[in-house]
């Protein structure tokens, strides 16, 4: 059984690598717009590896992309129902 305690350490535990992670994704975007061209790929390993900047307007596979305004809202919709079930087995998950 859970204690209160132990939710506490978990969500507060979850929450700060939610933050980390989220922190890290923005400024991976931050220095890709910033130092990257679609036109000017950035050579890391010589014949093999490049970087490069592509912006896609939709979600996955340009899903949505044509939708308008209200894109960024189902996408946002879409995310949170997928979450639904990770969120029920972390909560149901037994400590430890």
């Amino acid at each position: 059984m859970w204690t209160v305690t132990d939710l506490k350490v978990k969500w507060r535990t979850t929450a700060i690598w939610c933050v980390l992670i989220l922190a890290l994704d923005l400024l991976t975007k931050y220095l890709a717009r910033h130092y990257l061209s679609p036109w000017d790929p950035l050579e890391v390993i010589p014949g093999f590896f490049n970087l490069v900047i592509i912006y896609n307007p939709g979600g996955a596979w340009g899903i949505l992309a044509g939708d308008g305004p209200g894109q960024g809202l189902k996408m946002a919709a879409f995310a949170a129902v997928a979450l639904l079930p990770f969120i029920y087995f972390y909560v149901k998950a037994r400590p430890g």
